[in-house]
């Protein structure tokens, strides 16, 4: 969900300069962290209204990008603290207005493509720029998530986050602070606390194969997968060990433990099976381990390695793509209850599976591609 709110005597153009909106454009007459009214704003600092000027002049469109989550309600949009917000927009651009200064605003209300740091709400802008191309190469980004540490400046505590930044990066465009754009501070040493996707090898499925080295045997065997939630431990089942006649037993499917392990015994009789679960711990690996041991067959683990902001992120992904999201309890619980697991548990062999890019995943779909490469 999104809101575009846009003075009509705001011209299209080729250069942007856009803006974060709280922090960097505006803060709180109060001195509170939100605005407790419509009227709760005052400009971020005295030079903003001819900076702003000076950007027209020189034949830019001024644009902001917010996030504004706080105008919901469990799911909902919460009528009174939207028509605040709107009213508190409605008078930022009536007084930038009686400065000739014509602007366009986009806000990401919900958790999607357009809210920071996802480009989405860039590509509203490019929907709805009256057919001119905008040229990255001259516009730029400026806003205060930027992911600063403690004490950046004497007295200031590090940036709530790094969103501003990423979105910069994520649409391909330069970025500036409030501070360094406003007051000309120097840029100052920064973190981007999240996981690039370019750091990551594209494979094959074949290479993928050839480089694990894995041996498939004729004789019945159990494999049990342990890795976190969107870790791609069903889609590797399905590309790999499906076509070769291993059987699937997954709790979310089954619904409980007890029977997974019902399903386990009936297929131990004649089948090779996949437990693809989370399992990270060595209590609830050991009951399939010693399942195995009373029948007498190998066990092996596939460890799907997986750290939690890669888990985070693919896991964002496929909510954005697929309406399936792990909700984030359920991955803060796999890593604070997860025990890597050993070969003295009783395994035959563990087998670690390192987080790889499959060329054929993303390249029919330039939408994906686009949300699986952005911070």
């Amino acid at each position: 969900m999104y809101m575009i709110f846009s003075d009509p005597r705001c011209e299209a153009k080729s250069k942007i300069v856009s803006f974060d909106l709280d922090g960097t454009l505006v803060t709180t007459k109060t001195g509170k962290t939100f605005a407790t009214s419509s009227e709760d704003w005052k400009w971020l600092n005295e030079k903003v209204v001819s900076t702003l000027q000076q950007e027209v002049e020189r034949d830019a469109k001024i644009v902001i990008f917010t996030n504004q989550k706080g105008v919901m309600s469990r799911g909902e949009v919460n009528t009174k603290k939207c028509n605040e917000f709107c009213q508190r927009i409605e008078h930022i651009l009536k007084q930038l207005a009686g400065y000739e200064i014509y602007v366009q605003v986009f806000v990401a209300i919900s958790d999607n493509i357009y809210r920071k740091p996802l480009p989405g709400m860039w590509s509203l802008l490019e929907k709805n720029n009256q057919g001119i191309k905008i040229d990255k190469s001259k516009s730029y980004f400026i806003g205060d998530a930027a992911g600063r540490r403690d004490h950046w400046v004497k007295g200031k505590k590090k940036d709530f986050s790094c969103s501003d930044r990423k979105f910069a990066k994520n649409v391909g465009i330069k970025f500036n602070t409030p501070e360094e754009y406003f007051l000309g501070m120097k840029p100052c040493e920064f973190e981007w606390d999240d996981i690039d996707m370019n750091s990551f090898p594209v494979v094959s499925g074949r290479e993928r194969l050839d480089l694990l080295k894995i041996q498939f045997k004729e004789s019945r065997e159990i494999i049990l997968f342990v890795g976190s939630p969107a870790s791609g431990k069903t889609s590797f089942y399905k590309k790999y060990l499906k076509p070769m006649g291993y059987e699937w037993i997954n709790m979310d499917t089954l619904g409980n433990k007890t029977k997974c392990m019902r399903e386990a015994k009936k297929l131990i009789e004649n089948r090779s099976f996949v437990i693809d679960n989370s399992n990270p711990t060595v209590e609830g690996r050991q009951e399939f381990i010693e399942l195995a041991k009373k029948n007498d067959i190998p066990i092996r683990c596939f460890y799907f390695a997986c750290d939690k902001k890669l888990t985070n992120h693919l896991n964002t992904f496929r909510a954005l793509t697929t309406n399936k999201n792990i909700p984030v309890i359920a991955i803060n619980v796999y890593y604070k209850n997860f025990v890597q697991p050993k070969k003295e548990e009783g395994f035959t062999e563990i087998i670690t599976i390192p987080f790889v890019i499959e060329e054929d995943y993303l390249l029919t779909n330039d939408r994906k591609q686009l949300l699986y490469y952005s911070y």
